[in-house]
């Protein structure tokens, strides 16, 4: 630039004033025309931020419209074939094969940057936006976000859907779409997650990149990363007065959900009530006691969470202490929740412990101790099968055997939701000898017999029929409405799943080549003792800190918390439900194997 300027002055010289004129206009006009290349990316910087770092090479493909289809930009942040430095957004085809280019769209997004920013609490890095229309919802891309399995640390916290067949983005746009939440997140192919809010920041964008099932050409987030789109409030609709209302683009729920899901996350978190521990070892193993007269569970998680501690115990209506469990301080054995009957002085609905015992609850801290699981080399095991009827504690048998070997338990299935909650497992091909069990529910005899042991878990049909009912209506942890024990459904249920449960036990009894035979009822009364024995029957020996570690946290995430209050069982049903369960019976004296518990009916057995 600084040669060109020279050689122009030196020309003026020997020429006349009107070369003069005319080369200076041409210098001028030559140095804006540079100028405009070199810094009209910066006209922009708002724009630019947006997309610096980004490859929309990298976006999912969701077969949009060419009013809004993205054009392709290079890794510097250029677009080709358009104006240099210019924001890149969609074309739109015109009569003669001749194209214009759209940048109200992308001006529209910019002017909701300001609310975005707003909604997302935590911000490491930079957002994308890209205005699309989808299923006729005029929506917002904002890129891959990061997520957490632990549900009060999701990205989006209001509403779940899961459709790993057929999910799509337009299906999860319309389902959060109808129920007024602004923000919609894909992950891990077929979950969909609705919120209020962004609690979490964004991630690269090749992060998210599993294919959603119902269409090869889109993306549905990835492992533990957020496909993310805001919708448009005038797309929102007007929602009805007895429900959340849309204001700017913002929802303001009502007080009293806020509430019911606070009841539901510490509902979640509590884990037993405890007889206060003798002698030194709590004040050994504990915070101080800090009286508290507004006290409440959360209140006391909340301040043990800030201090580090992995437990939280309130007791007495009014006292809060924090507790990492120790060898001189341990939770062994839990007493029935009525010994834990004061009403906790900040909520009376809520109990705090008893004169001799504390109400236990789980921190957000994780217990490094027996956190970390690891696969073994490739076939370096033998192939375990860890077997049962669906509905028989075994997503809880795997949590603890992991927790307790630190390795990881296989599966017969790709589940992706346990997957997300920390079963590595699910992903590893099971006949790939590197895990230490793995979970099938499977009972043809060609494949019992692929496996070298077994460890067949046993659960009444009753409790376990139940279960896998609830399961299918309502996940591992929920409990869905009474209407669907009214249906014909239901009946069908029950007479071809309890032949199921039958032949499931009895022919791993009677194929397996090395079987320990575990109860499901003597399980939940004396975990840790039903424990050893598996990890003895595994060769396994497992370390004193992960018992001490698993004993404090022994249910995980997986146990139910509400149950049925009437009994869906006809006596249809359970005259030839019992009927099985003498078969299964007999069959265990057969086999040399611990009989049913005494938990199964008395007129049973």
């Amino acid at each position: 630039m600084a040669r060109l300027l020279l050689k122009l002055s030196r020309a003026t010289m020997r020429v006349g004033t009107p070369a003069l004129l005319v080369l200076t206009g041409v210098s001028l006009c030559s140095l804006m025309l540079i100028t405009r290349q070199v810094d009209n990316t910066n006209l922009f910087p708002s724009k630019r931020d947006l997309l610096e770092g980004v490859e929309f090479s990298m976006l999912p493909d969701l077969q949009l419209s060419h009013r809004s289809r993205p054009s392709a930009v290079s890794k510097s942040g250029n677009q080709k074939n358009t104006r240099f430095g210019s924001i890149p957004v969609g074309r739109k085809s015109a009569p003669g094969n001749k194209t214009r280019e759209i940048s109200t769209e992308m001006a529209n997004a910019v002017d909701h940057q300001a609310f975005i920013k707003k909604a997302i609490k935590e911000r490491p890095g930079r957002v994308m936006y890209q205005p699309l229309t989808l299923a006729g919802i005029n929506v917002t891309f904002l890129g891959c976000y990061e997520d957490s399995v632990i549900p009060s640390l999701r990205t989006l916290q209001e509403e779940f859907l899961s459709d790993y067949r057929r999910m799509t983005v337009e299906k999860c746009l319309n389902h959060c779409r109808k129920r007024y939440f602004p923000f919609v997140g894909l992950e891990f192919g077929g979950e969909c997650y609705c919120g209020k809010q962004l609690h979490r920041g964004p991630a690269s964008v090749s992060d998210c990149n599993v294919t959603c099932p119902g269409h090869e050409n889109s993306t549905c987030g990835g492992v533990n990363r957020l496909t993310v789109y805001h919708i448009h409030p005038r797309s929102m609709g007007r929602p009805p007065k007895d429900r959340q209302r849309v204001e700017l683009g913002i929802l303001r729920p009502d007080p009293r959900s806020r509430e019911r899901y606070l009841d539901a996350e510490t509902e979640e978190a509590y884990r037993g009530c405890y007889p206060t521990p003798p002698g030194p070892g709590l004040e050994q193993a504990a915070s101080m006691p800090v009286r508290d007269h507004l006290l409440t569970p959360r209140r006391c998680r909340l301040s043990c969470q800030q201090q580090v501690y992995t437990l939280a115990l309130v007791r007495n209506a009014t006292v809060c202490q924090c507790l990492n469990a120790s060898a001189t301080c341990r939770l062994v054995s839990a007493s029935s929740d009525g010994y834990c009957n004061i009403s906790c002085s900040g909520n009376e609905r809520q109990k705090c412990g008893g004169p001799s015992h504390m109400s236990v609850y789980r921190t957000e801290i994780e217990d490094r101790r027996c956190a970390t699981v690891g696969f073994l080399p490739d076939h370096s095991w033998p192939l375990v099968a860890l077997a049962s009827y669906p509905g028989s504690g075994n997503t809880w048998v795997r949590h603890l055997i992991e927790r307790a070997t630190g390795i990881y338990t296989g599966s017969y299935y790709n589940d992706g939701d346990l997957f997300n909650k920390g079963f590595r497992g699910e992903r590893e091909n099971w006949l790939r000898r590197n895990t230490v069990a793995v979970k099938t529910h499977r009972f043809d005899r060609a494949h019992i017999e692929q496996f070298d042991s077994t460890v067949l878990l046993i659960r009444n049909p009753y409790s376990a029929m139940l279960a896998e009912h609830n399961r299918k209506y309502a996940g591992h942890t929920g409990l869905p409405a009474p209407k669907y024990y009214q249906l014909n459904e239901w009946r069908e249920f029950v007479d071809g799943q309890s032949r199921t449960w039958t032949n499931t036990n009895l022919n791993w009894l009677q194929y397996s080549r090395r079987l320990l035979v575990v109860h499901y009822e003597d399980f939940v009364r004396d975990t840790m003792v039903q424990l050893h024995r598996i990890l003895d029957f595994l060769g396994l020996p497992a370390s004193q800190d992960r018992l001490i570690c698993l004993e404090a946290d022994k249910d995980g995430k997986f146990k139910r918390r509400r149950h049925l209050e009437f009994d869906p069982y006809t006596s249809d049903m359970k005259g030839y439900t019992n009927i099985y369960i003498k078969t299964i019976d007999m069959s265990l004296r057969l086999y040399n194997q611990t009989r049913l518990p005494q938990e199964y009916a008395a007129d049973t057995l």
